[in-house]
């Protein structure tokens, strides 16, 4: 192409960090992650921006199974361990 995006905001070790946070489940969202990145390094990213960063790294944050608010976890580890 010729062409050159912006510039990255992290540096290579901070891009390796922040996969390796990643892919150990670390973060819930992405705000998670950007609030990381702030406070470990002090760079500031738009939830765009960081949605980015994550995709060019091939990464998703860990997102919890929505749950009911009525779920007993008692009741169903009990029905699991009938068997």
């Amino acid at each position: 192409h010729g062409t050159q995006g912006v510039k990255a905001k992290l540096s290579g070790v901070q891009q390796r960090a922040l996969v390796a946070r990643v892919q150990l489940g670390d973060f819930a969202t992405v705000w998670d992650a950007m609030a990381w990145v702030e406070a470990r390094w002090g760079i500031r990213y738009s939830y765009e921006g960081m949605r980015s960063v994550l995709k060019r790294n091939r990464l998703r944050v860990k997102v919890p199974r929505p749950q009911s608010e009525k779920a007993d976890g008692k009741a169903q580890v009990a029905w699991q361990k009938k068997d």
